[in-house]
């Protein structure tokens, strides 16, 4: 009893660090064509390693989330101590050297497929690839208000002890709400995600970013706040939500592990982008900046369209004293799909690996990434949406098969580290 007193109250004391005069405002969703959710097909169990929709939950949309409250630890499940030198239980795995392409990253995207995950985070590990994104995420892990938290049932133990084991280094996407833990109205149109409002309980979100950061800390180092939080579809709040959000994460963060860094939320680059990023730098309660170590932004674009954006980008930050943050571009890609590529030069299988080899050194040495991410590392079953743009993005096809991208990026990677 006496150690779950002590974790609601180091997550009470994150929270009173954060709160700040003014209070939680209600979400304002711009309507339902907005905020359409993105399927998420399951696959079949094996390997250790689950298939699951983000997110699911057996909660009725709407159902009113319930006020922060201890959650019993699991055996293995780590809990807080009054200070952050903690020393909590985490998930035994053996850690290999880093890999040498440190520079070059893949990210999952939003399929956990129980067959092709496992072979294609391998093969990720054997084109000396660096780092692998992915998600470990709340609406999963703690489907129901108060339930035991379900790492390992839900494969994440699996998946980064296999990550780990293939020489990747791991940038993990804490995200998103869930359907008891939700600002979004009791009615929602059913295309509607409500998981995609900010959470209503703080309280509650900081307990599984405490559980899951301190579950991983030896294995995972750097966090990632939510995805595209710019974008409505994702972050269906106001930018002040947001960095409420994001102060309370940053303290509990450093709490559970003082070493990691913290990424912003990956930013899309768009219009909403330009009004978004400054709201968030310049909040008053909770200025953006005081909590985040890494700039995160995605980049779709061409060599011209991203310098701009870039410069841009360049002097907000510099405005708001962020300038010297590292920077990493967390989502790049393009699809070997001729009906979804944009460019004439590169068409086909072999114009997206001609993309790849042009652009990830592009957004290295003249953009001025630490770091880049390419998205994604397989493709998106037959099943998923014919009009979801990055369906065909994967290094792999949708059955774990090389693509001339995959030999591009490891042909990249052995001249780089020449």
């Amino acid at each position: 009893m006496t150690r779950v007193l002590v974790s609601a109250l180091a997550v009470a004391l994150v929270l009173a660090a954060c709160r700040g005069a003014r209070p939680l405002p209600p979400p304002t969703p711009s309507g339902p064509t907005a905020l359409t959710a993105t399927p998420t097909p399951e696959g079949r169990p094996g390997s250790g390693i689950t298939s699951t929709p983000v997110p699911p939950s057996p909660t009725p949309m709407g159902a009113t989330a319930t006020p922060a409250r201890p959650v019993t630890p699991t055996p293995g499940q780590p809990t807080a101590p009054p200070t952050p030198t903690l020393r909590p239980q985490t998930v035994p795995v053996t850690t290999p050297t880093a890999s040498p392409g440190d520079a070059y990253g893949v990210s999952l995207g939003a399929v956990r497929d129980a067959e092709v995950m496992p072979r294609a985070i391998q093969l990720a590990g054997q084109a000396g690839i660096g780092w692998i994104r992915f998600g470990i995420w709340y609406a999963i892990v703690q489907p129901q208000a108060g339930a035991p938290y379900r790492f390992t049932e839900a494969g994440y133990d699996a998946q980064v002890r296999l990550a780990r084991a293939s020489g990747l280094q791991i940038l993990g996407i804490l995200g998103f709400a869930t359907v008891w833990n939700t600002t979004a109205p009791r009615t929602l149109p059913p295309e509607v995600d409500p998981t995609r409002f900010p959470p209503r309980d703080l309280a509650a979100w900081a307990d599984y970013v405490f559980q899951t950061v301190s579950r991983y800390r030896a294995d995972i180092r750097h966090w990632e706040i939510w995805n595209e939080p710019d974008l409505r579809g994702f972050w269906a709040g106001t930018p002040q939500q947001y960095a409420e959000l994001l102060a309370v994460t940053y303290q509990t963060i450093k709490r559970a592990d003082p070493q990691a860094q913290v990424l912003l939320g990956g930013l899309a680059m768009s219009e909403e982008t330009q009004t978004f990023l400054p709201a968030i730098l310049g909040d008053p309660v909770h200025p953006a900046a005081r909590s985040f170590d890494i700039m995160n932004v995605h980049s779709y674009f061409s060599k011209e369209i991203a310098q701009r954006k870039f410069t841009a980008l360049r002097q907000v930050l510099a405005r708001y004293g962020a300038a010297d943050k590292p920077l990493w571009i967390t989502e790049t890609g393009y699809s070997s799909e001729p009906s979804l590529q944009k460019d004439p030069r590169h068409q086909g299988p072999e114009g997206q690996a001609r993309w790849l080899e042009e652009m990830l050194p592009f957004e290295l040495h003249e953009l001025g990434a630490t770091r880049v991410f390419w998205f994604q590392l397989f493709d998106y079953p037959p099943t998923f949406p014919r009009d979801v743009q990055a369906r065909a993005h994967g290094l792999l096809d949708a059955r774990g098969q090389p693509k001339p991208a995959y030999d591009a990026y490891r042909r990249l990677i052995g001249r780089t580290v020449r």
